[in-house]
């Protein structure tokens, strides 16, 4: 694993109805506690929502897959032109740190529904996964990391790495997880951690 990256595995992906663009994040529509999270957050956690509906009336494979490829490109397109493939202070829970060796992986969830928040256990599918892993000599993060403790919940701020000039699925995790809704239901995605901290 890179170092100092966040694989962002995610119950995230985002399908985007109507033009191509996300759809407004307006908090009326939204449960009072999603009115706490960044804007740019909530367009992807109600995007996820809305994807998830629209799979489960798919008959079969051929409809999931035509709707998985379509999210993976609309996602692609808002983390990198949208957002300029930057989060800011999006809230997290902090769902894992385990050391392996002189390296440290971090697993952030960020739940689509507050109400999973507190089963850890279900993060791979109810959440979006941010997955790093630090050297030694990354001590800014590091320390940052060192007063948190499991289930804290965090703002967690950085960048989406690009490939191709885009930010993409990776496709180590596509290797690993071939089924059609995969990228709508828990993608995988790079990302540099540049702040964390706890979240009243």
């Amino acid at each position: 694993m890179k170092k100092q990256l966040l694989f962002i595995t995610a119950a995230m992906a985002i399908i985007l109805f109507g033009c191509g663009q996300p759809s407004g994040s307006s908090s009326a529509a939204l449960p009072k506690q999603d009115t706490i999270r960044p804007a740019e957050e909530m367009v992807v956690v109600k995007t996820l929502r809305d994807a998830d509906s629209v799979l489960k009336l798919q008959a079969n494979d051929i409809g999931k897959r035509a709707i998985a490829d379509s999210a993976r490109a609309k996602v692609s397109n808002y983390l990198t032109n949208t957002i300029n493939a930057k989060a800011t202070n999006w809230i997290a829970y902090l769902a894992k740190v385990d050391v392996v060796g002189n390296t440290a992986f971090v697993q952030l969830s960020i739940p689509r529904y507050w109400r999973l928040a507190d089963r850890i256990e279900l993060a791979s599918i109810s959440s979006l996964i941010l997955e790093m892993s630090l050297e030694p000599k990354d001590t800014t993060i590091m320390n940052m990391l060192k007063p948190l403790k499991e289930g804290d919940r965090v703002l967690v701020s950085g960048e989406f790495p690009k490939f191709g000039n885009k930010v993409d699925v990776q496709t180590s995790f596509l290797g690993f997880h071939n089924e059609p809704d995969a990228v709508v239901v828990y993608p995988q995605y790079d990302f540099n951690i540049t702040d964390i901290k706890k979240y009243k």
